[in-house]
């Protein structure tokens, strides 16, 4: 997207940090942001979480030629259903980027407060209703903040 460089801004990458792209397709978002993590030295960890097998095999290949490589996993998992605590090691800080239908944004917000774990939700376009934003940040369109 347009908005690319208002969306890594929103992540606000860290060191022990972990950082979700729930529906990752080719993944734009996590490999743009990954190599900001790389530039600014920091141990940020990227999953790109997708159930689509050819996107993936995308993914894989940027991996390789990624500078940051080392930090990306590519996770081959439905979105819905995945437990991401599994990836998740004690005393991380958690971030969950989506750009999703509007249908989807509340369920997969359900999903991670069940969790139970803070962290916080960066949401490209669609607000996610069900929770009050954090902050808001207008480009071409909007990329919402959450911490639940």
């Amino acid at each position: 997207p347009k908005d690319l460089p208002l969306i890594t801004h929103a992540l606000n990458l860290k060191s022990d940090q972990v950082i979700f792209d729930l529906g990752a397709g080719t993944g734009t978002v996590i490999f743009a942001a990954a190599h900001e993590a790389y530039l600014k030295k920091l141990d940020t960890k990227f999953i790109a979480v997708e159930i689509n097998f050819v996107l993936n095999i995308i993914m894989y290949i940027r991996k390789l030629l990624h500078k940051n490589g080392k930090n990306i996993e590519i996770l081959a998992a439905d979105l819905f259903t995945y437990d991401y605590r599994k990836k998740i090691p004690d005393g991380t800080q958690v971030t969950y980027y989506m750009y999703v239908s509007p249908w989807y944004t509340n369920p997969i917000a359900e999903s991670i407060i069940a969790l139970k774990t803070p962290s916080t939700i960066v949401s490209y376009y669609y607000p996610v209703k069900m929770l009050r934003a954090h902050s808001r940040v207008k480009g071409e369109h909007e990329v919402f903040t959450y911490k639940v």
